[in-house]
């Protein structure tokens, strides 16, 4: 199974699990970001984005980890914790176009109020589309 095959997989899973679910919008920065991890209460964390809970469930990435890096767009986040040792090394390799492109795509559509099942659906068929032109 290749490392995209692996990741749809993945995202497949939390579309069929959360596909109403719409990511409330954070007052940030920028606001084309979203917020990986959001703070709970005293000194708690929980996942927050789609890629943030992605992270977290599916390679566990600590929560504080990605909260440390808020801004970086998951691209971003993705490279900064494969240097920090959270995501398997073989990704260096790994992660090409096609990778960023999805997780980009899923991150987008989420960012813009789609649910996360239709977030999901949408990043695949932009994937399809890459893979024919």
């Amino acid at each position: 199974m290749s490392l995209l095959d692996q990741i749809v997989s993945e995202f497949d899973i939390i579309a069929r699990e959360l596909r109403d679910h719409v990511y409330p919008a954070e007052s940030t920065d920028n606001d084309d970001q979203c917020l990986y991890v959001r703070e709970t209460g005293e000194s708690s964390l929980e996942s927050a984005c789609i890629i943030g809970y992605w992270l977290h469930r599916f390679h566990r990435v600590p929560l504080a980890a990605m909260h440390e890096h808020e801004g970086c767009n998951a691209g971003e986040l993705i490279r900064i914790l494969l240097r920090q040792g959270h995501l398997p090394a073989v990704w260096w390799e790994q992660m090409g176009t096609r990778e960023f492109a999805f997780l980009h795509t899923v991150q987008k559509q989420q960012d813009n109020g789609a649910p996360w099942g239709e977030a999901v659906y949408r990043a695949k068929a932009a994937d399809l589309a890459l893979q024919s032109a």
